[in-house]
């Protein structure tokens, strides 16, 4: 059975709890709580398809309660058989979308951690400003031409969605590292790049976009997303 919730404009708790009820066949004693929709998810919900859409749209004060119900929803469908939830967003709130503003951004500079972190930030469940600061000496390789910022940015992403297992991180640097003949440190990057004459913005936006793209790959994969 296939359920739609438009989140669109929901400004907290209680209203996206009305709108639960509105579009999912909750019991009478259903308690208007994440622990509670939890409960009916995983007694209930196996052969449910439930679609999440407009997240983005939400009210900024709802956004860390909707970051909460993400992880959740993820746990539940993890360990219920039949259970299916997607989060679909319109184009302008896709991460992509987020990350190519970032890069755009001349009022603030995004390094390339930063423009990879940043746009899990609400689905990770910490604010925009704080993954702004924990990426801030990522980029440049940690300021020092180190590992691309792109590529830590990206497994920091990883690590704050609950990504943290051998396989799936030795995946990640094994495709990257595949796609850029072994390489992931930004001096050796960048000194290919200008020998093969490219230009060195786009160069560091492309890395960010790819390294971007690979987690949320990952990360729907694992039903975090």
């Amino acid at each position: 059975m296939g359920y739609e919730i438009d989140l669109s404009g929901v400004s907290g708790r209680e209203e996206l709890h009305a709108r639960l009820r509105a579009a999912l066949p909750l019991p009478d004693w259903y308690g208007n709580n994440l622990d509670a929709l939890r409960d009916v998810l995983t007694e209930s919900g196996g052969g449910w398809d439930i679609r999440f859409r407009n997240a983005g749209r939400a009210s900024e004060s709802a956004a860390d309660y909707i970051a909460v119900l993400r992880r959740m929803c993820a746990d539940a469908a993890a360990e219920t058989p039949g259970l299916t939830i997607a989060w679909e967003d319109d184009e302008n709130d896709m991460l992509l979308d987020h990350a190519k503003r970032l890069r755009a951004d001349t009022a603030r500079h995004y390094n390339c951690a930063q423009s990879v972190l940043v746009p899990f930030a609400q689905a990770a469940g910490i604010d925009e400003e704080t993954a702004f600061r924990v990426a801030a000496n990522f980029g440049g390789g940690m300021k020092r031409a180190s590992v691309c910022g792109a590529v830590t940015g990206g497994l920091m992403a990883l690590g704050l969605l609950g990504i943290d297992d051998g396989p799936t991180v030795a995946e990640y640097h094994r495709r990257l590292r595949q796609a850029h003949d072994g390489m992931l440190d930004c001096k050796d990057l960048l000194r290919v790049n200008q020998e093969q004459g490219g230009d060195r913005a786009a160069h560091c936006d492309g890395m960010v976009y790819e390294c971007l793209e690979l987690v949320e790959e990952l990360a729907r994969r694992a039903g975090k997303l």
